[in-house]
């Protein structure tokens, strides 16, 4: 299955819920700070099969000729699904028509013609069994309506049921996005050496378990996908053994080269195009705040926080994939220190509003100063 993070799928459970009006409202709300691509996917079981919408239905509906065909809509005043996209605000808007048992190949051919970092708002049931999008809505119409097969065939994977309202303003647009943008891979960089707290930060107790534990728990929510980044295998069997049951460990290629070395390392094991890093000895997180930096990432290929002081922390911060031959370039010129290369890309520095909760343990007075702070606030 093909992993898309940049995609919001539209299903529906009957024909004429408002689809395509949802569609539409996502791309209006997304067009001023992403690239937006529409797309509307028919998917065809038999060769010969006339449009379900009926003789009057799409018009220019016919079998592809091979296993799929690719349309791009050009007409933003037309009155086809497609225009329709394309008027709302889509830099492209493309029809995939494909045969059932060739949508994986549509597919594919289709992401050839798609700017990688495009935020694509897709229409289909059916493209569900293929790809993995970041969120997949299901528009149910009234309990008494019988649910259409391809809809029922991929109802295990809704992410959101949004109730039909006919395209009108009922539609939760902005609960959807908050939760599209709240969806990324976090990378925990846990392969220091620890050397001014004098024992592995990663282990020290927060709330009766490891830090990292707690530091994890609280990236679940959030998260697509966790990744723990370790200097080398040895060293830590430890702390491998506190984390928790998912969570993937990567290594770094050439150990004794610092965090970038684990950002790189992590960066290049992710699915995801926009991802969180945070250092193992930040034990909370704010997740309004990292929602917050993550929004800001359609502009930017680096994110850094800023906090009450005004210091920059490229250790909690959002990195977009697309920077890893940067850092690979710096790392071989050897180069070690994180910010060298944010001249060489779009970064944009966000300040927490309420940085009451940043705290950064370097020093065991800084863990012990935390956990009393703690025990002060749960008294």
């Amino acid at each position: 299955m093909r992993v898309v993070p940049t995609m919001i799928l539209v299903g529906s459970t009957a024909r004429n819920l408002g689809r395509t009006a949802l569609a539409g409202r996502l791309i209006e709300a997304l067009r001023s700070r992403e690239n937006v691509i529409g797309v509307k996917v028919t998917t065809i079981r038999d060769k010969g099969e006339k449009c379900p919408r009926g003789p009057d239905g799409c018009r220019t509906f016919s079998s592809p000729t091979g296993n799929y065909e690719i349309r791009e809509e050009r007409d933003p005043d037309g009155d086809k699904d497609t225009a329709r996209l394309l008027k709302a605000g889509a830099a492209r808007v493309f029809w995939l028509k494909v045969m059932r048992d060739a949508l994986a190949e549509g597919l594919d051919a289709l992401m050839t013609r798609i700017d990688r970092d495009a935020v694509i708002v897709a229409e289909s049931n059916s493209l569900r069994q293929v790809v993995a999008p970041n969120l997949f809505l299901m528009l149910k119409g009234p309990d008494r309506d019988p649910v259409k097969p391809a809809a029922r065939e991929v109802m295990s994977f809704v992410d959101i049921t949004v109730p039909s309202a006919g395209g009108s303003a009922a539609y939760p647009v902005r609960d959807i996005l908050k939760r599209y943008y709240s969806y990324f891979t976090s990378i925990v960089l846990a392969g220091g050496t620890s050397r001014r707290m004098g024992k592995t930060k990663a282990l020290l107790p927060i709330n009766g378990r490891p830090m990292i534990q707690s530091l994890i728990q609280s990236l679940v929510p959030i998260s697509r996908d966790i990744i723990v980044s370790l200097n080398d295998g040895e060293r830590h069997e430890e702390l491998k053994q506190a984390l928790p049951a998912g969570v993937r460990v990567v290594y770094d290629e050439r150990p004794g080269q610092g965090p970038l070395m684990g950002i790189y390392a992590g960066l290049k094991a992710s699915e995801t195009d926009v991802n969180f890093v945070v250092a193992c000895d930040i034990p909370e997180i704010d997740p309004g705040f990292i929602t917050e930096m993550r929004s800001h990432t359609g502009d930017h290929d680096v994110v850094v926080s800023v906090d009450n002081e005004g210091r920059t922390n490229a250790l909690l911060a959002m990195y977009r994939r697309s920077v890893i031959p940067l850092i690979k370039k710096q790392l071989d010129e050897g180069q070690k220190k994180v910010v060298l290369f944010h001249p060489r890309c779009r970064v944009k520095y966000v300040p927490m509003r309420d940085g009451a909760w940043y705290r950064n343990l370097n020093t065991m007075d800084d863990y012990q100063t935390y956990h009393r702070d703690r025990i002060g606030r749960s008294s």
